[in-house]
């Protein structure tokens, strides 16, 4: 029982009342949004406000323009019981109940750790991964292989100063592909300028 003298059910049938009374509001073309949909005790649910929530928690646009008139409808009354719950919860006083103020706060901090922690980590890291993947990088080599010297050990000595010099010439202007013409022991990038081809 609400304190002011009347019934959940007898609120809930006014409620339905407009609700059925609201719904046709929806075949209404040019609304503006400012349309009151259902009037729940001191609430006035506005078209707009019912289609933010009905986007909200019913898939986005997307759901929303392949929903039935039923389906909305549905919604409709879901957010006029939930609205009817919170008045019964106000008439009890339950807003001003310090353990439940309390449950709440608590509550609404354990939701917010880890939003704030994804928006402070993840968010930043999924960033950089979409700004890298913006750049193409093209990839090229050139292929310097190691011999075997008289005595059958790997010469890395004679690979490690032709490298030096590859270098050398690149600093001194000469293009990449050039040097990889030139240079490169990789028989199938050698001939494009050491191009992967990826």
């Amino acid at each position: 029982m609400i304190q002011d003298g009347t019934t959940t059910g007898t609120k809930m049938l006014a409620a339905m009342v407009v609700l059925i009374l609201g719904g046709m509001l929806f075949v209404g073309c040019g609304a503006t949004g400012d349309e009151v949909v259902a009037v729940i005790g001191d609430y006035t649910l506005t078209k707009g406000e019912y289609e933010r929530q009905y986007l909200k928690n019913n898939g986005g646009k997307a759901a929303a323009d392949t929903s039935t008139f039923a389906g909305r409808m549905d919604f409709l009354e879901l957010l006029v019981k939930y609205r009817l719950k919170v008045l019964e919860a106000k008439a009890q006083g339950y807003d001003k109940d310090p353990e439940i103020i309390k449950e709440l706060a608590e509550y609404r901090n354990s939701l917010a750790v880890p939003y704030l922690s994804e928006r402070a980590v993840i968010d930043p890291q999924i960033k950089k991964l979409y700004d890298r993947r913006k750049e193409e990088v093209r990839a090229a080599h050139i292929l310097l292989r190691t011999q075997p010297d008289s005595t059958g050990r790997i010469d890395t000595a004679t690979v490690y100063r032709r490298a030096w010099d590859i270098l050398r010439e690149a600093q001194e202007g000469v293009p990449f592909d050039t040097l990889a013409v030139r240079w490169s022991q990789d028989p199938g990038s050698a001939k494009n300028g050491g191009d992967l081809m990826y």
